[in-house]
This record gives structure tokens, C-alpha cells and sequence, in this order.
């Protein structure tokens, strides 16, 4: 773990990040009117490749939840609103439930104009025209609508270096990420979807709920190890390690990324028990599926994603 800006996959200082964009930038790779982004890197054959780690068809969801209870971690709860009981006329039980996909304790994705670096959007669209009380006019949720089904690999960070959780204050680097894989016997590669565990579950399960604004997670330089690899989706139990030190880009790692690169992120992932799975099976890629609900101009998805082994 560092905290220092350096060369090799540290923690770049603010006037490093503009850079950074540039170097990860995907803008027109599949044309100036794509809205998929980095999913172009989930292709039928990689589908095909996933489907043929299905051995003991053994499946774990990755999702927590929905909480209807707010909390310090839970300020935007779920509502769950009961509109006909099954024993009423008509003699169904019916309900309405209303999410608030962005938060700590939903686990989703986001579509790649939920977030602007400098007022720009993935494939040079700016915000101001895009984002419009009506929905986003570019970049939904909707560009995920066939689901996204391919290899997932899990980057165990506390168990590649002996330890059961990472502490609040630490960066991860690209170089945990390498170490990661490779205690792991994994080869990253093109179309994958990369989950990174900081442990966050098992801290919380035994020391209680912890400052949503202090959290262990990437350094944004890791945005640069995901672009090399060609990688569909990043998500984890952990995002970008909070806070970041920056004035003008407070959450570097998502703006660069999803900006830039057009990169699908799965936020706030349940890996305990994936973790747990993966250890059983003694391999830590799957076949990964998520689900998105098709909303025209949605910002992002409540999803139940799930590992198959």
C-alpha cells in the first residue's frame, strides 16, 4: 500500500489527473456515437468463454439487500409501499417500491454519463447538454439493456497480503491489484469484470457501521491498469478510496473512468460471500452476469448480479 505519487501505480497528485484522462481516453474507439463504452469489450466470443467456467453450478448473488431503514450509511433508504393486500378485492397482493440507485447501500450500476470530468462526458459530450431533467440524453443505462454476461474475477487485496480487511485510510494501487492476481493464478484480460475486495464487509461486521466518507478503495492511477487490460466493468466492495485529496475532482477515480474511458461501474458489491465461495472452489473467476433494468435516460441500475462457478 502507498500513499505516494509515483510512476509506478501510486497516488497521483491533482495536477497529474488531466493527464491521466488523456492516457485512458476511449473517445470514438467504437465510434463518436457509442453509448456502451468499455461493455464493446464483452463480445459473444468472451460470452461463449465465460459459459465454459460453469463446472459446479454453484451461483452466489453479489448484492445486498434493499434497505428501507435510513441510517448514517443509508440516506436515501428504499421505500416499500404496500398498494393491495392479498386478501382485499382484487385478491392480489401488490406493491410499489421506489430506489434510489446511487448510494452506499445499493448495489447498482452506473451508466456511463453519470459522471463529468470539467463538464465533459465519455465520447466528448458535454454534461450540460446531456443531463436534462427529462433523463440523460446520451450515455444511459439503457446502452446495458441485453445484460452483461461474461468472466468475472475476484482481486482478493486483504487475502493476497495475509490480512482479513484494509484499514479506512488505505489506497489501493495498481500494484496491489498485480500482487492480487497473482496470488490468485489470474490473468486479467479483455471483457472481463473485475470485483476488488478491500474487506469492507467483514471490518463492518465486526466493529458496526462505518463514516461513508472514509473508506479504503483505488487510487485513481488504477484507472490505467483497468484500460490496459480492456477491461468491460470495474466494481468491488470498495470504489475509490474516500476522501480523495483533490478540490476540483473529488471522486477522480469515477469521473476519469467513466469520463474518460466509458467505463461501467458496479458499485457497492457484497463480496463476503463470494469470497468465501471462491476460497471453497479454490478459483477465483465465474461466469458473471448482471441485469439491468431498462430505464430510457437512466443514470444508473439497482442490479442482483450474479457468479456462477
Amino acid at each position: 500500500m502507498t500513499t505516494t505519487s509515483d510512476d509506478s501505480g501510486g497516488v497521483p497528485r491533482e495536477g497529474e489527473l488531466d493527464a491521466l484522462f488523456e492516457e485512458v481516453k476511449n473517445w470514438g474507439r467504437w465510434g463518436w456515437d457509442d453509448e456502451k463504452g468499455t461493455l464493446n469489450h464483452a463480445t459473444p466470443a468472451r460470452t461463449l468463454r465465460a459459459v465454459s467456467l460453469v463446472r459446479s453450478g454453484r451461483v452466489v448473488s453479489t448484492s445486498f439487500d434493499l434497505d428501507t431503514e435510513p441510517s448514517a450509511k443509508n440516506y436515501f433508504p428504499t421505500v416499500h409501499m404496500m398498494l393491495f393486500l392479498g386478501f382485499e378485492q382484487p385478491p392480489t397482493a401488490v406493491d410499489q417500491v421506489t430506489i434510489v440507485p446511487h448510494s452506499f447501500t445499493v448495489t447498482h450500476i452506473d451508466a456511463v454519463s453519470h459522471s463529468n470530468y470539467g463538464g465533459a462526458l465519455y465520447n466528448g459530450r458535454a454534461a450540460e447538454a446531456v443531463v436534462q431533467r427529462s433523463g440523460l440524453q446520451f450515455g444511459s443505462v439503457l446502452a446495458a439493456k441485453d445484460g452483461i454476461v461474461t468472466r468475472g474475477v475476484l482481486l482478493d487485496i486483504p487475502a493476497s497480503l495475509g490480512r482479513r480487511w484494509l484499514e479506512p485510510d488505505e489506497y489501493i494501487t495498481e500494484a496491489d491489484l498485480d500482487a492480487a492476481a497473482e496470488w490468485a493464478g489470474l490473468e486479467v484480460g479483455a471483457g472481463d469484470v473485475v470485483l476488488v475486495r478491500s474487506g469492507l464487509g467483514a471490518r463492518e461486521a465486526e466493529s458496526g457501521v462505518e463514516d461513508v466518507n472514509r473508506r479504503a478503495g483505488l487510487s485513481p492511477a488504477c484507472v490505467r491498469w483497468l484500460h490496459g487490460r480492456d477491461v468491460a466493468v470495474y466494481g468491488g466492495d470498495c470504489f475509490e478510496r474516500l476522501p480523495l485529496p483533490y478540490t476540483e475532482h473529488p471522486w477522480a477515480f469515477h469521473q476519469i473512468a467513466q469520463a474518460s474511458m466509458g467505463l461501467v461501474l458496479l458499485d457497492n458489491v457484497d463480496l463476503e460471500p463470494l469470497a468465501t465461495v471462491c476460497a471453497e472452489e479454490s478459483r477465483w473467476e465465474f461466469l458473471y452476469i448482471i441485469s439491468p433494468l431498462r430505464l430510457p435516460g437512466g443514470t444508473g441500475s439497482a442490479v442482483n448480479p450474479l457468479a456462477v462457478f
